[in-house]
């Protein structure tokens, strides 16, 4: 293997001077580190991610079950009056905002700036942090990913809407949000700037971290696992950019009689994001993925049944509260039986992408991603899944009747054990090729390394291609030194921003991982100095370094990867 070394960008004595950058430049491979080290913090359970994704779109259905629709009393709901206060709890507009402002809503919305502000210099503490490495602690990253995750899935909604208040007045010349204070006076004024810049913060923050902070196959993270692990689909910048055009445009097309448009967003947004998991079936986690399932079929249901509501009268349409009561009963009941569809649902799609792609017709990094991945899931589920098995050793037995690559490892002689690096470990020869993991990903191996020589993806294409290679060899296989030649080819394919991200994190963990093993063997080379030959060999072992030229982050540095 050729040797690989990465050059670093000289740094001076002072903090943000980079010779040979501009300012444009220095800023972006900031920013880069920076996503970097707020994303290794993330820690979000699968719980706390359903939990996310359960209080969105609840927000999107009490948007949509409001007064111009249905009614929100809870006389006019009957026994089923708790889906009003879930509802009106989870967007909380409907007690701050909507004419119901006071002085606890003034304060409500101050505090949120606080925070949105205090977020800003969190992030600002840690750029200069990095040049003092000093004053480096990861309490602001953990709170920040806290609210950064918060912003994005639960916070957007209600800031959106309440602050929009700030800048309306009621028919009597009053401030809607600001009671008692005359519209377009010198205080509403002032209250109008600070909200202005407030909302301006938090509607570029939702979109930045839903653009950088959630990169794809971040299985797991310094401090656990990260829920919402995915596909390169940009997910949650769609669904940022959709609920950011609702929320400030809802209360002035109900306003004007448009509720129609309304609900033509919310199909605009609902049936493509349908079209796309069916696609792609984005998120990895099992549960995850079957509850955002489960969320959009009942996005959609919601849509269809206050269509057909208003087609048929609207508020006309039955005059009794009954007539409500039934409407919550389809309602609450189709849902219901959505959510339990949806884990069936999603394990068919799988099932069946499983099947009908095989690798050698896969024309797209989505389609290979999922079938890799689905490739990890079935060996992981098999031992309590017998249709996971059975599909898995299916799958096994037709690579190994079609394959035409002569070295395909489940070609190979029973006796020749197959080797895994990152566990030093070899095959079992008792075990079944489905059975035994380290067979599975030799064969995943294989089949990446055949597209590979494929190049069938164009430029951006491959360089997703060889990141996603690059994370499945360090983190499953544990071969760094075939992950650093992916990395070099992936800086080599003109990545995207997105990318470029993706590959500073792969490469920052490929190196931290490296010196903590460094370091650990250094230290059993202190206590063992009067054993030569052991030194020597552990010496021996650490040669690995070499690839990877560790260097203190006192700076931040960008390494552009080549060969030599």
């Amino acid at each position: 293997m050729p040797s690989v070394k990465i050059k670093y960008p000289q740094i001076q004595d002072e903090p943000g001077q980079i010779q040979g950058l501009g300012i444009l430049q220095y800023i972006k491979l900031r920013f880069i580190h920076l996503c970097y080290e707020f994303k290794k913090h993330k820690f979000y359970s699968v719980i706390f991610s359903v939990l996310l994704l359960i209080l969105s779109y609840l927000q999107l259905f009490s948007q949509l079950l409001d007064t111009s629709f249905l009614p929100d009393s809870s006389e006019e709901w009957g026994p089923f009056s708790f889906v009003t206060v879930a509802l009106n709890l989870s967007r909380l507009y409907p007690y701050l905002g909507d004419g119901n402002s006071s002085a606890l809503t003034l304060l409500f919305v101050y505090l949120l700036i606080a925070l949105v502000v205090l977020y800003y210099a969190a992030f600002y503490y840690m750029h200069f942090s990095l040049t003092i490495r000093k004053l480096y602690f990861t309490m602001p990253l953990e709170l920040g990913c806290i609210f950064g995750e918060l912003l994005i899935w639960v916070l957007l909604v209600p800031v959106c809407e309440v602050f929009v208040d700030g800048f309306r007045c009621r028919s009597d010349g009053v401030s809607l949000l600001l009671n008692d204070v005359e519209c377009n006076s010198t205080v509403h004024i002032i209250h109008m700037v600070f909200i202005a810049v407030g909302l301006t913060m938090y509607v570029f923050a939702a979109l930045i971290i839903a653009f950088y902070f959630n990169d794809s196959r971040s299985y797991v993270t310094h401090t656990g696992e990260y829920g919402f692990a995915r596909l390169d689909v940009n997910t949650e910048v769609y669904f940022c950019t959709y609920r950011i055009a609702v929320s400030l445009t809802r209360r002035w097309l109900i306003e004007e009689d448009l509720s129609w448009v309304i609900l033509v967003f919310h199909a605009i947004y609902a049936l493509p994001t349908a079209y796309m998991y069916y696609l792609y079936v984005p998120y990895y986690k099992k549960g995850i993925s079957a509850m955002y399932c489960g969320c959009v079929l009942s996005h959609i249901w919601v849509i269809a049944h206050l269509v057909l509501y208003k087609v048929m009268g609207g508020d006309e349409y039955g005059t009794e509260s009954r007539s409500y009561k039934g409407a919550a009963i389809v309602v609450i009941i189709g849902m219901m039986l959505l959510f339990a569809l949806a884990w069936k649902v999603r394990n068919e799609l799988i099932k069946r992408k499983m099947i009908n792609f095989h690798h050698l017709r896969i024309t797209s990094n989505e389609e290979l991603d999922i079938y890799v991945q689905g490739l990890l899931n079935m060996y992981n589920s098999q031992q309590v899944d017998p249709s996971d098995e059975l599909l898995l050793k299916g799958i096994v037995t037709r690579h190994k009747a079609e394959c035409l690559n002569i070295d395909c490892p489940l070609k190979r002689p029973e006796s020749e054990k197959l080797y895994h690096p990152g566990t030093d470990t070899e095959s079992e020869s008792s075990k079944t090729n489905s059975k035994d993991k380290i067979v599975i990903l030799a064969l995943i191996n294989d089949i990446l390394k055949e597209r590979e020589r494929n190049r069938k993806f164009g430029s951006q294409a491959s360089a997703c291609f060889h990141l996603m290679y690059g994370d499945f060899l360090f983190k499953e296989m544990g071969n760094i030194h075939m992950t650093i030649v992916q990395i070099m080819k992936a800086q080599k394919s003109m990545p995207s921003i997105q990318q470029e991200v993706s590959i500073y994190h792969l490469l920052r963990s490929v190196e931290e991982h490296l010196t903590g093993k460094y370091k650990s063997n250094s230290s059993k080379d202190l206590k063992d100095d009067d054993k030569e030959e052991d030194s020597t060999k552990r010496i021996c072992e650490n040669l690995d370094m070499m690839i990877v030229i560790t260097v203190s982050y006192t700076h931040l540095t960008l390494p552009t990867i080549c060969s030599v």
